[in-house]
């Protein structure tokens, strides 16, 4: 069965802008990466995130808050995960291939372990774009079968509060 509908996959950058209230990211980010969870939860196209940003999101200290209590940490990391887990989106599992792939591309590409698995999900998932802020993954543009790509700046950037309470302190 051929697949139709748009498939995109987004970076965890992507979504710890969001999270995080544009934070120190570029002002001009935060639109955008709003914008490209709220086409996909209004079913604009499918979402793919790859499992490795459960754990990465767990492990940020923007997201978790190092300085922030323990009790108060877990919260933020256990909505963030909810809401990934709840959304639809389709979590592409690591597998040995993944894995392998992952290692091949972090080799050919000189990528970090965990830009090289999200890249690698991606050509799991058969994306027809990866969104990204990361300039290591950005400067593989036409690498691949599909664009590797900055989220785009939206007609009409919605109002998606999702992380509200995670970006609070």
């Amino acid at each position: 069965m051929t697949r139709t509908e748009p498939r995109r996959a987004i970076d965890t950058c992507v979504l710890i802008n969001v999270m995080t209230g544009g934070a120190n990211d570029d002002p001009s980010w935060l639109p955008r990466s709003k914008q490209v969870l709220q086409s996909a939860v209004q079913g604009k196209y499918q979402l793919t995130l790859s499992a490795f940003v459960i754990p990465e999101l767990a492990g940020n200290g923007r997201i978790r808050g190092d300085q922030l209590p323990r009790d108060v940490r877990h919260e933020r990391v256990t909505r963030a995960r909810d809401w990934i887990n709840n959304a639809g989106f389709i979590l592409v599992e690591l597998d040995g291939h993944i894995a392998n792939q992952a290692a091949d591309l972090a080799i050919t590409n000189q990528l970090k372990g965990g830009d090289a698995v999200i890249l690698a999900s991606a050509i799991r998932a058969k994306v027809d774009v990866l969104y990204t802020w990361d300039s290591d993954l950005l400067k593989l543009n036409g690498e691949f079968s599909f664009e590797i790509a900055q989220p785009p700046t939206p007609g009409d950037e919605g109002q998606l509060d999702l992380f509200g309470a995670a970006a609070a302190s």
